[in-house]
């Protein structure tokens, strides 16, 4: 049975995929063979990653950034602060 989430090697593919077009002064089509791989997975993914990227927990497979603050460099506790803001 297929599992329903997607890879995170995969994820990371298209990202960068749709990143060096985005850099770039190439057409879709052109990105597309240059990088051998279909128009119709390139759109699927771009707005795939652009709904999932819009939603709240967009990035669960990320991995996490917790501040920390150094209380005491002898201290035997690390303590979390609670953040506010996120990073891309």
């Amino acid at each position: 049975m297929a599992s329903s989430k997607r890879s995170f090697e995969k994820e990371e593919f298209w990202r960068l995929v749709l990143a060096e077009h985005a850099a770039s002064d190439l057409s879709v089509r052109a990105s597309c063979k240059r990088e051998a791989v279909s128009e119709t997975s390139f759109h699927f993914w771009k707005l795939d990653l652009a709904t999932r990227d819009a939603r709240p927990d967009s990035q669960p497979n990320s991995p996490r950034l917790t501040p920390m603050r150094v209380v005491d460099s002898q201290a035997t506790q690390v303590v979390a602060e609670p953040s506010q803001s996120t990073m891309p």
